[in-house]
């Protein structure tokens, strides 16, 4: 499939979806959203030279190496043809013709450049001259902005989000690999700190007598026997909980604790010596239990007589929720960040989850999707809360074969396939939220994250059941089976390692997973980058901090997941395909402590030093699936499941998890 002929596929398009739709209210705001982003979808070929040279300026193509006409007449001769078709592709004159010859040079160009490149001897722009570039500098810089100066009066509707706006600029700095510098990181988690809410919740003795955790977390500093608890009749005891809200003195509530242990766990990881990272890890072990015990507190217990109107089996009809807060409303947000935050913090109990899968099971609609609860329609957002929620409750260290067979038939795992797939939009190549609705960049990691996560499992069932894939390659979270789909060969010294390198046979890689990774990733790159900074919801909208975050989460799952899997075609690229046999390993700078960032560290299989597995890291990365730039847009990978980056969740479940 060949995504340059930009303009013959629209008239394609649009005449195909003329016969067989019909008109009404929704087909006309989607075509008009096509024709909103199909000037953004060119044939950068076809484009004068003009144009091409504003592009460079603003940094959206890279520089390129100017051939220059040869002295040999008889080459001159051969080349004559050639050249006059790349004039007539740039729109220039074949009659100007009086450039000097001199040796190849590098045109560089930028806000002090003036040289047009009409100006300049040229056959043709090579290929790589026109791929598209993620602006990484500039989505930096503006996701940086708020760590350092005020926002403006608008954002005031978010003063109770202050932890996801953290989350939302920090995340993807981590993605860029640009974090802010140490006394930035160490004003996060004092701020994170202010966010935290101590109170009390009520629980049942017998759950507070027999649970470990809750006996831990019922003493003073867990050392001594003086509790804290009250007695309240013979049914009921007070325990300290806690959560982080909104803002300072604001409500707890399951999202900003998501959002704020998400941040501690990219700041306690990304340079453990450093005095940011220590905090962040000490308050995550401050934080651990009364979060388990409000967390506890938070439970909805389904009525039996709902429960079993949902379900096939009557026998068994207990079925749990969560509320987002007390009182609040119960839906899967509440399942995904409860489980997410327990299973990095490891306190994830029996007694905790107990009817959970059979909630979430219960939001399952008629499309396939997932709904925020029954009865509700289905939605990329809650669809991707449901399902991770499931598949965390499945690959508990605690839960046995019948029980993941039993949670398995709880969901009609061919239609959410079907749903997930039929929500990318065959001409922009983004995501919708829902059927009949229009692309939006978020949706690039909601859907897409969700469709990983499905080929991950599928993956790993079918490695445990063969064994064959799962003695050639290790996942990088595997020791604790939260698989992030990031595979690496087993064994350092394996005799396969390297033959890409060394032959003329180039991977040709267009993703392993159930959609298109390059539409998706040129979706990401022409339409929702904003050339300011910053990424956006489509070409029509405005540049924001949500959008920034999940349009690059989105980017990094398409290019990564399952990628390092035995999977592609080895065979020689056509004109059209990316070629990714020489991608270049991205380095993340020093941060402000001026210590080593300890990405690398996800790769070791064996010992401490990376360089035991380089030649395992060189052949899966041999294999990233890459729209565009490959030495640029490159970004970190991020777990499909917990979207942080695999090393920070590795280092999360080596702390926990190792005691």
């Amino acid at each position: 499939m060949s995504y340059l002929d930009e303009d013959e596929r629209f008239i394609t398009y649009r005449k195909d979806s003329e016969s067989a739709i019909v008109e009404s209210e929704s087909t006309i705001v989607q075509e008009e959203t096509e024709e909103e982003c199909q000037p953004f979808l060119v044939d950068f070929r076809k484009l004068d030279v003009n144009h091409l040279e504003h592009l460079r300026q603003v940094g959206l193509l890279p520089p390129y190496e100017v051939p220059l006409e040869e002295e040999d007449e008889k080459e001159k001769e051969e080349d004559e043809g050639w050249e006059s078709k790349a004039h007539r592709v740039l729109g220039l004159d074949e009659t100007n013709d009086s450039q000097d010859s001199e040796s190849p040079r590098i045109i560089l160009l930028d806000e002090t450049t003036t040289t047009p490149l009409s100006k300049t001897k040229t056959k043709a722009f090579p290929k790589s001259s026109l791929d598209i570039r993620l602006l990484r500098g500039k989505h930096a810089s503006y996701l940086k902005h708020p760590h350092y100066s005020n926002l403006p009066s608008s954002y005031v509707s978010l003063d109770a989000s202050r932890p996801w706006i953290i989350y939302w600029t920090l995340h993807s700095c981590d993605l860029l690999h640009d974090l802010p510098p140490e006394y930035v990181l160490v004003r996060v988690v004092e701020t994170l700190d202010s966010c935290w809410m101590d109170f009390e919740v009520e629980l049942s003795r017998e759950e507070v007598n027999t649970m470990i955790l809750l006996k831990k977390n019922q003493t003073n500093g867990g050392d001594d026997d003086t509790t804290t608890t009250e007695h309240l009749g013979k049914e009921k005891m007070k325990m300290p909980a806690g959560g982080y809200g909104g803002g300072p003195g604001q409500l707890a509530h399951c999202a900003p604790t998501y959002a704020a242990v998400l941040t501690l766990c990219i700041i306690a990881s990304h340079s453990p010596s450093s005095a940011s990272s220590q905090m962040a890890l000490s308050l995550l072990h401050k934080v651990r239990l009364p979060l388990y015990a409000w967390f506890l507190s938070l439970r909805y217990h389904v009525p039996p007589y709902i429960a079993s109107s949902f379900l096939n089996n009557t026998s068994n009809t207990q079925m749990t929720g969560y509320r987002m807060h007390h009182d609040g409303e119960v839906d899967v947000r509440a399942t995904y960040t409860i489980l997410t935050i327990t299973s990095l913090l490891n306190i994830t109990t029996k007694d905790l989850t107990n009817g959970a899968a059979m909630y979430v099971s219960s939001c399952q609609t008629y499309e396939g999707g997932f709904g925020g609860e029954f009865m509700n329609e289905a939605h990329g957002g809650y669809t991707y809360c449901a399902l991770g929620a499931l598949v965390l409750l499945l690959q508990q260290p605690w839960v046995t074969k019948d029980e993941k067979e039993h949670m398995e038939q709880l969901v009609e795992w061919k239609k959410l396939r079907g749903w997930l797939v039929r929500r990318q939009m065959s001409y922009e190549g983004g995501f919708n939220g829902r059927c009949n609705k229009l692309v939006d960049g978020c949706y690039s990691f909601w859907q897409g994250a969700s469709l990983a996560i499905l080929d991950v499992l599928e993956y790993t069932t079918t490695a445990d059941s063969t064994q064959k894939k799962k003695k050639e390659q290790v996942d990088v979270c595997g020791d604790y089976g939260f698989s992030s789909g990031i595979y690496i060969p087993s064994s350092p010294d394996s005799s396969s390692l390297g033959k890409n390198s060394t032959t003329n046979h180039k991977p040709k890689n267009y993703g392993s997973l159930a959609f298109d990774q390059l539409l998706l990733q040129r979706y990401v790159l022409l339409c929702a980058q904003d050339v300011n900074g910053g990424l956006r919801d489509k070409p029509s909208k405005p540049r924001d901090y949500y959008h920034s975050c999940y349009n690059l989460s989105g980017l990094s799952i398409s290019q990564h997941v399952l990628s390092g899997v035995n999977n592609v075609d080895d065979t020689d690229n056509d004109k059209d395909t990316i070629d990714n046999s020489n991608l270049k390993t991205n380095t993340e700078p020093k941060d402000g402590s001026g210590t080593e960032s300890k990405e690398d560290e996800i790769f070791k299989t064996q010992g401490n030093n990376k360089d035991e597995c380089v030649g395992n890291v060189d052949e899966w990365e041999q294999r990233v699936c890459c729209y565009g730039d490959k030495n640029v847009n490159v970004i970190g990978i991020t777990h499909p499941t917990f979207n942080v980056r695999v090393e920070r969740v590795k280092f999360i479940l080596d702390e926990f998890y190792s005691s």
